[in-house]
């Protein structure tokens, strides 16, 4: 359903054809499940935000955001220098999108674990 979108735009990157600019073609060319995992992210991390706006009584503060926010933003900054910068044209954000949500999913559980017994 999304591999025309993905091989345009690697297409586009190689100079092969014209290339799109923008971030629609990039959402055009995501598969299902990786629009989900964004939408889930972004509705959670307002969800976390929003406690700690609206919720004084909640047992999560602003250096808890500062440092949630930090976490997330060092993990892109490097997908953005590794993918986006460098091998744009050799895997697709749809995959990277992908691999970093089973990563996140196989490295929260293994830490917390691993603190437990440490």
């Amino acid at each position: 359903e999304y591999q025309k979108e993905v091989n345009d735009l690697r297409r586009g990157w190689l100079g092969k054809s014209r290339k799109k600019s923008g971030l629609k073609p990039h959402w055009n060319a995501l598969s299902r499940l990786s629009r989900y995992i964004l939408i889930t992210f972004f509705l959670a991390l307002s969800l976390i935000v929003g406690t700690l706006v609206f919720n004084p009584r909640a047992a999560f503060s602003w250096p808890d955001a500062v440092v949630l926010g930090a976490t997330f933003l060092q993990s892109f900054l490097v997908l953005f220098v590794v993918h986006w910068i460098f091998h744009k044209s050799d895997l697709s954000l749809d995959a990277v999108i992908k691999f970093f949500a089973a990563g996140f999913l196989i490295a929260v559980p293994s830490a917390f674990l691993f603190e437990g017994i440490l």
